[in-house]
């Protein structure tokens, strides 16, 4: 399941457990996969955030998502602030927008 996905999982955990409550979430997005294979990721890897699982294509039509993972900041109105964060760049981005 997902290889780089596994990778970046647990910066997102990492950002999702120190940030939660403070106007910040994460979402998980499960896009061209068996909805059981996310299932077992979810539960071996205690994903503690919110999933979408069997998106399949919706979300990856809609914001021209060509591989996994794109990990996606977005504003509170829905604005795009940042895309295609990875490792530490995921907390360093984010904590320019919760000042």
């Amino acid at each position: 399941w997902c290889g780089p996905c596994r990778g970046e999982i647990p910066n997102l955990i990492a950002v999702y457990n120190k940030y939660k409550g403070k106007n910040f979430n994460v979402l998980g997005v499960a896009s061209w996969d068996n909805p059981e294979d996310t299932q077992k990721a979810i539960d071996d890897m205690k994903i503690p955030y919110p999933q979408i699982i069997n998106a399949q294509k919706s979300g990856t039509d809609v914001y021209g998502i060509q591989g996994i993972p794109e990990i996606i900041l977005f504003g509170p109105d829905g604005t795009i602030l940042k895309r295609g964060l990875r490792g530490n760049d995921i907390e360093i981005e984010l904590k320019k927008y919760l000042k």
